[in-house]
C-alpha cells in the first residue's frame, strides 16, 4: 500500500479507534512517503513508460490487512494491541461473511498474541503461578473482547484449529484474570476442561499438542477434587510424546520432576528442554522466559542432587 491518501485515512481511523495505531503507523511513513515519492519522480522523467504500466489501486480492506499483518509480525504487545484494532475496523469494510469472519478471528488471535507476550503464556511454574496483578489487569482488559471476537466467527471457520486455539487461549486469559486456582474450582473451571478436551479430540497436534498442556495445567495446579497429579503427569507425557522437539512440552516435564522431588529426572527433563526448539509462533513468543525459567530450575536440580 503506498498510496499516501490511503495510510493517511488508515491512520486517522486507527487514532479515533486507538492511540496506539497512530503510534505505531508513525516509523512507516518515511517508507510511504518515500516510495510515493520515487513513483512521481519515475512518472516525470518517463511518462511513456509509466502510461504503459497498469498499477491496480489496492482496496482500504487491504490495506488494513497489510498494516495489520506487518504490525503482528513484529511480535510486540502494542503492536499487536494496533493489529487487532485495525483487522476489527477492517471487518466493515468486508463484501463477505466468510471475509468478515477472518478479520475477527485476526483482531482476536493479535489480541492473545499481545497477552502471551505480557503474561509469558501463563505457563506453569515451579512454585506460584503467573497471575500477578499487572498480568491479571492487562488480561482482564483484553481477554473478554477477544473471547468476543473469536465466539463471533461463524462455521466453517469456526470449526478450524485456528480458532479452537484462539478460542481456549482467550477463555484461558479471561479466566485468569480473576485468579487462576480461584476459577479452576468453578464453572470456569468446567468449560476450561472442556474446551481442552475438545481441542485433543479435534486438534490434538496444533500447537505441538498444546491441548494436552492446557488440560495437565490445570490437574497439576487446582485443588482437590479438581486436581490430580498423576493425571497431570500424563497429559504432559502425551504432549511430550507428541511433540518431544518442543521446549515447552520438555520443560513441563522438567517441573512436574522437581516438584515430585525427583532432582535427577528434572535434570533429565531440562537439559533436553534446552536442546529442543522453541516451535511455532506462540512458543516463540515465550522462548526467552521459557529457556531462563528452564536454567533456574536446572540449576535447583543440579543443587538437590548435590545433597543427596
Amino acid at each position: 500500500c503506498i498510496d499516501l491518501p490511503v495510510v493517511q485515512l488508515t491512520r486517522t481511523k486507527c487514532a479515533a479507534t486507538h492511540h496506539r495505531a497512530t503510534t505505531a503507523f508513525t516509523t512507516e511513513m518515511p517508507l510511504v512517503i518515500s516510495v510515493s515519492m520515487f513513483v512521481w519522480l519515475f512518472a516525470s522523467f518517463f511518462p511513456t513508460s509509466m502510461q504503459a504500466v497498469d498499477f491496480p489501486a489496492p482496496s482500504l480492506f487491504d490495506c488494513l490487512v497489510r498494516q495489520g499483518d506487518q504490525l503482528m509480525s513484529r511480535r510486540t504487545p502494542d503492536g499487536c494491541l494496533a493489529a487487532a484494532d485495525i483487522f476489527e475496523m477492517a471487518v466493515a469494510t468486508m463484501s463477505t461473511m466468510s471475509e468478515a469472519d477472518l478479520m475477527r478471528l485476526k483482531a482476536a488471535d493479535a489480541l492473545v498474541t499481545a497477552m502471551r507476550i505480557v503474561g509469558n503464556g501463563n505457563i506453569m511454574l515451579l512454585d506460584g503461578t503467573l497471575d500477578t496483578p499487572a498480568n491479571k489487569a492487562y488480561w482482564g482488559k483484553h481477554g473478554p473482547r477477544a473471547l468476543h471476537l473469536v465466539r463471533s466467527v461463524q462455521p466453517p471457520l469456526r470449526s478450524s484449529a485456528w480458532a479452537a486455539a484462539t478460542e481456549m487461549d482467550a477463555f484461558m486469559f479471561s479466566g485468569a484474570a480473576k485468579g487462576l486456582v480461584r476459577q479452576a474450582l468453578t464453572g470456569a473451571g468446567v468449560e476450561f476442561r472442556a474446551l481442552a478436551e475438545g481441542l485433543i479430540d479435534k486438534h490434538e497436534m496444533q500447537d505441538s499438542a498444546a491441548s494436552h498442556c492446557y488440560l495437565g495445567g490445570l490437574f497439576n495446579v487446582a485443588p482437590w477434587p479438581v486436581g490430580n497429579k498423576k493425571r497431570a503427569e500424563e497429559e504432559f507425557a502425551k504432549a511430550l510424546a507428541l511433540a518431544p522437539n518442543s521446549r515447552r512440552n520438555n520443560y513441563y516435564m522438567c517441573v512436574l520432576r522437581l516438584q515430585a522431588s525427583e532432582p535427577a529426572a528434572a535434570i533429565t527433563y531440562c537439559e533436553a528442554a534446552l536442546q529442543a526448539s522453541c516451535v511455532g509462533k506462540s512458543e516463540g513468543d515465550i522462548c526467552e522466559f521459557l529457556t531462563k525459567e528452564t536454567k533456574r530450575i536446572l540449576g535447583l536440580a543440579y543443587q538437590a542432587t548435590a545433597k543427596v
